[in-house]
């Protein structure tokens, strides 16, 4: 079969792609174009890398060993200056430009669903504001826990910190690569993203469809590439808070050891009484959390996100990566009644992932809240140098009690003592009552009921509802994208699911993107560069006694909705056995009615996907006016305590949803401003060590 359709289309006529006959964009893939910039990135991070370290080692040598710890922090205060500065440039130019992309849809009534006035340039850049600038704004947050990492102090201050050293130097390279590193191909394939947006903009005003068609395919090529990088960043940050976690609790260990020694008193440990606290409750948390971190990063990269992430992760790597992942997939997948080693291992993980993440993201935060944000030598020499310290100190502090406070008591703390409480009594039923799993299941059904119909937080939560209804009015409807919500657990596996297959199944994707496409010209440049990058020659024999690749071809060139459907229905039953999968390493098996709603919510995605660009709904939050929605997503939106209350009918659908509700949508997304108040902070010491 492969044959003839490689035949078949050699015979088909493709116009030449924009940049084969020297105009516009080289005649390359999105991917390859991509791949090729991070190939000279990746060398000169290599470069740079290899010289930094000579560097500091050099600097070590002459100066001490503090100098690269100090460097390091002052690199990051540096990033944490411009950040502070870029911030409310940021903050306030997001609020504008997502008001704007909604009014200008005509979807500031709530409806996203009805009305049909398309987008023009397809890939919306929502949020595109705040998540270029948090790029940029995790650098130096980046440097800065890099060089607190390699004070010496932290590694020979007790036997407690010399212990805990091997496992922040494996913490520090994985969040290195995967949170750093993972910034930086995000801000690279945003960069491509934008371009063929403005050049498909220039197109459009020529009157130029077919051009301005093709490189609107482009930018979500891009896109998706940008995704994927945004999706590897955020599984390193989620782990990233382990390092602080474990240096907190070696210190709370060494107070203790020297305190019964008689070395430490509790005056001069609890000088910064937060910070003091934090430490102590660090001892309780820190291990678990690096455990459970640990497990769930090696579980996300291997498997479960393995196909979503190859487009950033380097081909030799991803070889060997995909060889072992397959084999702990098959592993962990095996029927719920057979036991598994790996698979207890995983599910352990991510109970204590999310039973004790909360608790270790609040201790390392907490600390800021007791922080003093003066400079004693900065003031005492007066003049600008005591201003600028007072001032960025005032605005450190004001952001930092605002945005921090509410982020760990409204955010963190219930998250983590909803966890507490639904895993715990299962330990309970387990253990100490030895009850049955159903016996358990009524329990804590019960308990969720008197939890959700508190009147305390019945009331608040609907008072937040309204609110967040008047501010942004489509804040729940299901039929948009909602990155700062609490999506069912069905969502999120079609959500997974179709961000897997789109890797996977590539060439299905860039054909079923076609139907979308009105001119027939574009239709075949695109073509032309599935066959001349050889894309389609690599992936083929995927469809082999599957699908009649010759009639979804000519299905496409034709806008033959018979053909797509075809595509549609190979397309679910690959995110319906993901999900089957993904639920059966938790030991869960998906009913009718849970695979019947995860196929619908991916049949809806598809046709979008295939939905000509001014046909398509707006699908984005539409906030009511400026500010709107940063109002909601930072305040009201965790007030809404019964949204994320999670299903508490089975661990697994527990686990999905908190962990895209409550550590994706709630909590990474509101890091942005807590890691802004951490910027703050910084810069005010960069300034007032130069004045110093």
């Amino acid at each position: 079969m492969i044959p003839s359709v490689l035949d078949s289309a050699s015979r088909i006529h493709f116009p030449a792609s924009p940049g084969q006959n020297g105009n516009d964009t080289p005649g390359l893939s999105a991917e390859e174009r991509f791949k090729k910039v991070k190939k000279k990135f990746a060398i000169g991070a290599g470069v740079a890398g290899a010289g930094g370290t000579v560097a500091l080692a050099l600097g070590a040598l002459i100066k001490g060993s503090q100098f690269p710890a100090l460097f390091l922090r002052k690199v990051g205060g540096v990033f944490s200056l411009l950040s502070t500065i870029s911030y409310p440039v940021a903050e306030i130019g997001n609020e504008f430009k997502n008001y704007f992309l909604a009014r200008s849809h005509n979807h500031t009534n709530g409806n996203s669903a009805s009305n049909g006035n398309g987008n023009k340039n397809d890939i919306i850049n929502f949020d595109e504001w705040m998540k270029v600038d948090y790029r940029l704004t995790s650098h130096g947050l980046f440097f800065y826990i890099f060089g607190r990492f390699l004070d010496p102090e932290n590694w020979t201050k007790s036997v407690f910190h010399m212990a805990i050293a091997p496992l922040n130097v494996l913490y520090t390279a994985f969040t290195g690569y995967t949170w750093a590193f993972g910034n930086t191909q995000a801000l690279i394939a945003n960069g491509f993203r934008k371009a063929e947006q403005i050049k498909a903009k220039k197109a459009e005003d020529k009157g130029d469809k077919s051009l301005e068609e093709y490189h609107r395919l482009q930018a979500s090529d891009f896109d998706k590439i940008v995704k994927s990088a945004e999706r590897m960043l955020t599984v390193g940050s989620t782990a990233n808070p382990a390092m602080p976690c474990l240096i907190h609790a070696a210190d709370g260990l060494d107070f203790i050891s020297k305190f019964f020694r008689g070395e430490s008193s509790v005056g001069e440990f609890f000088q910064r009484p937060i910070l003091g606290i934090s430490k102590l409750a660090s001892i309780f948390v820190a291990l678990p959390e690096a455990y459970a971190k640990g497990v769930d990063a090696f579980m996300r990269v291997f498997v479960t996100e393995r196909e979503h992430l190859k487009p950033v992760l380097p081909e030799s790597f991803y070889k060997g990566m995909e060889l072992l992942g397959k084999k702990i997939e098959k592993e962990i997948s095996k029927d719920p009644n057979e036991k598994s080693l790996l698979r207890d291992i995983k599910n352990s993980g991510e109970m204590l992932f999310h039973t004790a993440s909360p608790f270790a993201m609040g201790i390392l935060f907490s600390e800021m809240l007791g922080r003093k944000h003066k400079s004693e030598e900065a003031q005492a020499k007066g003049g600008s140098a005591a201003f600028i310290d007072k001032w960025l100190g005032r605005y450190a502090k004001s952001i930092t009690t605002i945005y921090t406070g509410f982020y760990i008591f409204f955010s963190r703390l219930p998250q983590g003592i909803f966890q507490s409480i639904y895993f715990g009594r299962k330990l309970i039923g387990k253990y100490i009552k030895k009850e049955g799993d159903d016996k358990t299941l009524t329990a804590l059904k019960t308990l969720r009921e008197k939890i959700y119909n508190n009147p305390v937080i019945a009331g608040v939560s609907a008072l937040a509802r309204k609110c967040i209804k008047f501010c942004v009015p489509n804040f729940y409807d299901e039929n948009i994208e909602n990155e700062y919500g609490n999506p069912k657990y069905q969502d999120v596996l079609a959500k997974y699911s179709l961000d897997q297959a789109k890797e996977k199944h590539k060439i299905l994707f860039k054909l079923t993107e076609l139907f979308s496409v009105n001119s027939t010209d574009t239709r075949n440049k695109k073509l032309n560069e599935i066959f001349q990058n050889g894309i389609f020659a690599k992936t083929a024999e995927l469809y082999n006694h599957k699908l009649n690749l010759e009639e979804v071809i000519q299905g496409a060139l034709n806008n033959d909705k018979a053909a797509l459907e075809k595509v549609t229905q190979l397309l679910i039953e690959e995110c319906l056995n993901y999900s089957k999968i993904e639920c059966a390493q938790g030991k869960y098996l998906l009913n009718d009615t849970e695979l019947g709603e995860i196929e619908k919510s991916v049949r809806n995605k598809i046709n979008f996907i295939a939905t000509p660009s001014e046909q398509r709904p707006f699908n984005k939050l539409a906030p009511l006016f400026p500010g709107a929605l940063w109002l909601t997503k930072m305040f009201l939106n965790s007030l809404d305590i019964q949204s994320f209350i999670p299903t508490w009918h089975h661990d697994k659908p527990n686990k999905l949803e908190q962990y895209q509700g409550a550590e994706i949508n709630h909590a990474f997304n509101k890091e942005y401003q807590v890691v802004k108040a951490e910027n703050a902070e910084e810069a005010r010491e960069l300034l007032a060590s130069l004045a110093a």
